[in-house]
């Protein structure tokens, strides 16, 4: 899963919307509609800004799902 797709799913879980998230983040909307909409890569500042606003942690979004960890011996 993507970052962009994590993060839609976390804003399709609280039921906000760009425009939420821009309020919450301190992100410039029109920033968030590019990343979304244009496929615009994020900073990684503005990350943090968008992972503070959700209350997740940074490291949540950017960690790699399609790993899966060694199951104990």
């Amino acid at each position: 899963m993507t970052v962009r797709e994590k993060l839609l799913a976390l804003l399709q879980t609280r039921g906000w919307s760009f425009y939420r998230l821009a309020k919450e983040s301190g992100v410039a909307w029109s920033t968030i509609r590019n990343m979304f909409e244009r496929g615009t890569d994020p900073t990684l500042s503005t990350l943090e800004a968008l992972c503070t606003g959700l209350d997740v942690p940074l490291v949540e979004l950017l960690q790699d799902d399609s790993q899966t960890p060694d199951a104990p011996a």
